[in-house]
């Protein structure tokens, strides 16, 4: 694979976890962490094989960019 190829799977890897995290979560507003991530395991599996910190890594970075918000407390996963 060369690496203008590599690049490119890992653009649209993260694009597409960004773009399922945003639609589960638009679509179910709220949802326990757990779960969440299985959902976005299995949307994802199959057009990727999944690694689940890239998943988490993706997650971070929309809370930090506000898109989505964490509640620590209760373990729940929230669309703004």
């Amino acid at each position: 694979m060369t690496k203008k190829r590599a690049q490119n799977l890992s653009y649209d890897y993260v694009n597409s976890t960004e773009a399922i995290v945003m639609k589960t979560l638009k679509t179910k507003i709220k949802m326990k962490s757990n779960n969440f991530l299985y959902l976005i395991e299995k949307k994802l599996s199959s057009f990727f094989q999944v690694d689940p910190r890239g998943i988490l890594i993706q997650i971070k970075t929309l809370n930090e960019r506000e898109y989505i918000n964490f509640y620590n407390k209760k373990n729940i996963y929230t669309y703004f």
